[in-house]
C-alpha cells in the first residue's frame, strides 16, 4: 500500500511539474536533462574528422604534425580524450551542473561518455575523479566529476575510488585565472595522497576524470602527485569539455 502510494505521489508531481529540456523547453518523459533532439545537436568531437592530439586534443593540422603540448606544459599523463566542444550550449549545461544544483546532468553526461569512449574507457582499470575541496564541496554539496566517474564506472564494470587523492587547499576556480603560469600556481601542491589506498593502485591503469580540460593544469597536478607517489603503470584523463 505505502509503495503504490509513493508511486501514485510521483505520478501526480510529474504531472503537475513535468521534466523540461534543460536546452529547448521540451517536456521529457523520463528523468533525462536534455531531449533526444538537442542531445544530438550537441558539439561532439568525435564527429569531426579533425586529427586531435591524444595528449592535450588540440586540433593538428595533419597525421604528421608535431604537437608542442608536452614541451610546454610538461604533461605527467598519457592520453586525453573529451567528449565536447566548449561552446555556449556546453558552457551553459556545465555552468547549470556546477552552480545551480542540476546534478543529474552528471548522470546524461555518464551515459554518453560511457557509450561513445567505452573503448577508451575500458582500457583503465580503476577510475577517479578530481577531488573537490571539503569547504567547495560543501558549498555545491556534491562533486560533479565525481558523480561523472563513478557512473561511468558501473556502467562499464570498473572500479571507482574517490579516497586516493585529496584536495587540501581551497583554491580559487580556474576560471577566475589570469592565464597558463597563474592556473599552475593554483594549483601546485593542492592535492595530497591518501597513503592507504596506494596498493590498490600499484601496477594499475587509472582513468582521472573531469568535467573541463582548458590547460590541464588540475589534472596534471593530480597526474604528477601520482606519478610520485604511486606506482601506477598509466594515468589517462577523460573530460566532458576541451575548452
Amino acid at each position: 500500500m505505502i509503495n503504490y502510494i509513493k508511486v501514485l505521489v510521483k505520478h501526480i508531481l510529474d504531472f503537475i511539474f513535468p521534466n523540461h529540456c534543460l536546452l529547448c523547453g521540451t517536456i521529457i518523459q523520463n528523468k533525462n536533462t536534455i531531449c533526444t533532439e538537442c542531445i544530438n545537436n550537441l558539439a561532439f568531437r568525435h564527429k569531426d574528422k579533425y586529427i586531435f592530439c591524444k595528449t592535450c586534443g588540440n586540433v593538428l593540422e595533419d597525421i604528421n604534425s608535431i604537437c608542442n603540448c608536452k614541451k610546454e606544459h610538461n604533461y605527467y599523463f598519457n592520453e586525453m580524450r573529451a567528449v565536447f566542444y566548449y561552446d555556449d550550449s556546453i558552457k551553459y549545461i556545465i555552468h547549470q551542473m556546477k552552480f545551480y544544483n542540476r546534478y543529474r546532468i552528471c548522470f546524461d553526461f555518464a551515459i554518453i561518455a560511457s557509450f561513445y569512449y567505452q573503448d577508451f574507457i575500458k582500457a583503465n582499470d580503476i577510475i577517479i575523479a578530481v577531488a573537490l575541496s571539503t569547504k567547495r564541496k560543501k558549498e555545491r554539496g556534491y562533486n560533479q566529476s565525481a558523480i561523472i566517474a563513478k557512473n561511468i564506472a558501473l556502467k562499464l564494470n570498473i572500479p571507482f575510488n574517490d579516497k586516493l587523492v585529496k584536495r587540501h587547499k581551497n583554491t580559487k576556480p580556474l576560471s577566475k585565472a589570469g592565464g597558463i603560469e597563474e592556473r599552475k600556481m593554483i594549483t601546485e601542491n593542492a592535492f595530497s595522497i591518501e597513503h592507504d589506498c596506494i596498493s590498490m593502485f600499484v601496477g594499475k591503469n587509472v582513468l582521472l576524470v573531469d568535467d573541463i580540460f582548458t590547460t590541464g593544469s588540475t589534472v596534471n597536478e593530480i597526474s604528477k602527485i601520482i606519478k610520485e607517489n604511486v606506482g601506477v603503470l598509466n594515468i589517462d584523463v577523460f573530460c566532458i569539455a576541451r575548452a
